[in-house]
């Protein structure tokens, strides 16, 4: 139950922080839109606005050339005398004799027809200092006119006594006699000088109109809404923009003497915000426009619409492979602790990969291969206690009881010495002496010395039988003799030699024991010039020694206890050819004396 419980644990674990992965997803994802969204809302308010500037620009060209007409037509009276030495006009204004003069009217009417090449000059009127005056219009039909209630414009012409330009704003232009264009009108005036007398004789007024203008902005506006103003000098010349801020107090004439110059003003008014777009040249022409903000995010409404809805899509989509992909995980989550719970319960299932994302596929085969490897080790570590048990059972064999034994053999050492029989009293001491060492301690590792000292034992046993006829050679490095090694290593090898190597009663056997270090492995080779094994007796000796079902207790036994106390690398080696002999290789791990625990 508590192990259940904790797997709940771990699951709802698991779905929390899955969860809150995708709610921190989605956020990131929300904030992403909304980024996304305001840089691209801004990026298009600059796009806009900038095409504000470029419109903008276009129409101040384009009043700044007709501003600049006008004043150059204001020039034509003295430019005619001075181009045909006629004084005819400024002798009729010097005189006075302007009012009622028709064939000075005509006269003049077919000059200033000659200016009407522009298509926004509008009039051109002539004015004495009593202000009488005739105008020309671009229908070719001259008015007379008459300066009414001495208008401002006209009162401040009057101050000048040299022949300077002055721009009359279309507010001011009234009392002019032409009715169809006061406050209509954006005229130069200049004083007309004669060149007899260097004196102010007459004034010359040209007028574009408003409404061409007008006109001229409506055709390239961008925004339904917007309106405009023009500026000469901070001085407002025309403009339909009901603002109360002047433009002086946004922009300076110190801003225009250098360069030209842009700006750009967000304003509240009334409840609306407006966007104020402010052009201004070197020579003090300005304009000013004026443009809801709501016509400025109308003409990108409809590209942030698709783009809104192209996020939002990609979002759900987001979200529905967020769930996808957690449901996935979570699923692959529980089977693979069924498995582990089938794995604790030693009921092992090879999972499924199927139908998974690549990682959780590499997971589960890391699963996979894990459990059969852990099965594998199980299996190997049950068949080497098994095996172990087997050995320890092979040498109770010999241990039936020593106690009885060490007696029986000290009566018969006592019993032959004392009639005389030394050669059997002998043979019995030494047979004490070699069971007492291998049937005490047999787990206990000796030094290579002590196991050497004991061979020598087990060999002057053997002479008592063969006599001379069995020959050793012991060569063993010095440094060897202090190492540590199991006990019975060398009689269970010897014992096989002189078994299955002698084969007549007057052979000869050799046997040469060697002894040498290889990095941390110690090699001795033990052999002998017997008659040797066949392939097929060396293979069945090899597939006895490995099998776990064999029952001899010679070279098996050495070669288990070797590999049960020191692993698999260890092993012990036969090698044969019949009628030449055979040798046995022990590899040991090399084991100082100085390097053993206290017990």
């Amino acid at each position: 139950m508590i192990k259940l419980l904790q797997q709940k644990a771990v699951i709802f674990s698991v779905k929390k922080g899955l969860f809150l992965i995708a709610i921190v997803q989605f956020i990131l994802t929300l904030l992403f839109l909304l980024y996304s969204i305001t840089l691209s809302t801004y990026k298009n308010y600059n796009d806009v606005t900038n095409r504000y500037f470029q419109v903008g620009e276009q129409l101040l060209s384009n009043a700044e050339s007709a501003i600049s007409y006008l004043e150059s037509v204001t020039l034509f009276p003295s430019q005619l005398h001075s181009q045909n030495n006629d004084a005819y006009i400024s002798k009729t204004l010097r005189d006075n004799s302007i009012n009622r003069n028709y064939k000075f009217y005509n006269y003049f009417n077919t000059h200033a027809q000659n200016k009407f090449v522009n298509d926004s000059l509008d009039f051109v009127a002539l004015y004495d200092l009593k202000g009488n005056g005739v105008a020309s219009f671009r229908d070719s039909v001259y008015q007379l006119c008459f300066v009414q209630n001495s208008p401002s414009w006209y009162g401040n012409m009057v101050k000048y006594n040299t022949g300077i330009s002055i721009l009359i704003p279309s507010d001011t232009f009234y009392g002019s006699g032409l009715h169809s264009r006061d406050y209509r009108s954006i005229c130069a005036i200049r004083g007309i000088v004669d060149p007899n007398s260097f004196k102010i004789v007459g004034y010359c007024v040209a007028g574009i109109s408003t409404e061409w203008l007008t006109q001229a902005f409506n055709t390239i506006r961008l925004s339904p809404n917007q309106n405009f103003e023009l500026y000469k000098d901070n001085l407002k010349l025309f403009g339909n923009i009901s603002n109360d801020v002047p433009i002086r107090d946004w922009i300076s004439q110190d801003s225009f003497e250098s360069e030209n110059m842009t700006k750009r003003i967000l304003k509240r008014e009334n409840g609306k915000y407006f966007v104020y777009n402010i052009i201004g040249h070197s020579n003090g022409y300005a304009l000013l426009m004026k443009t809801p903000l709501s016509d400025i995010m109308g003409t990108v409404s409809k590209i942030q619409l698709y783009y809104t809805v192209f996020i939002s899509i990609f979002l759900f989509i987001l979200i529905c492979l967020i769930i996808y992909i957690v449901k996935t995980i979570l699923d692959a989550l529980k089977r693979l602790m069924d498995a582990c719970n089938c794995f604790e319960l030693d009921h092992a299932t090879k999972l499924s990969c199927e139908n998974l994302p690549q990682e959780l596929q590499t997971l589960f085969a890391s699963f996979n291969r894990m459990s059969e490897r852990i099965s594998f080790l199980v299996h190997e570590v049950f068949m080497k206690q098994k095996a172990q048990q087997e050995t320890e059972l092979q040498l109770l064999r010999t241990q039936i009881n020593p106690h009885y034994l060490y007696n029986t053999l000290e009566i018969m050492h006592m019993k032959a010495y004392s009639h005389g029989d030394y050669d059997v009293s002998a043979m019995a001491e030494l047979l004490g002496q070699n069971l007492q060492y291998g049937l005490r301690n047999t787990t206990k590792e000796v030094l290579l010395k002590e196991e050497i000292s004991q061979l020598n034992i087990y060999l002057s046993i053997l002479s008592y039988q063969f006599k001379d006829r069995i020959r050793t050679n012991i060569c063993i490095e010095e440094e060897l003799m202090e190492c540590r090694v199991i006990k019975l290593l060398f009689q269970p090898v010897i014992e096989n030699a002189v078994i299955h190597g002698i084969t007549s009663n007057d052979q000869i056997l050799s046997i040469d024991i060697l002894g040498y270090r290889s990095e941390n492995t110690i090699l001795i080779q033990i052999s002998d010039d017997g008659c040797g094994m066949t392939e097929k007796q060396l293979e069945a000796l090899k597939n006895d020694m490995e099998s776990s079902g064999s029952n001899g207790i010679g070279l098996r036994n050495v070669f288990r206890r070797i590999q049960l106390n020191y692993g698999p690398e260890y092993t012990l080696e036969v090698n044969s050819k019949y009628g030449l002999g055979t040798t046995i290789t022990l590899h040991l791990p090399w084991q100082p004396a100085d390097t053993q625990e206290e017990e």
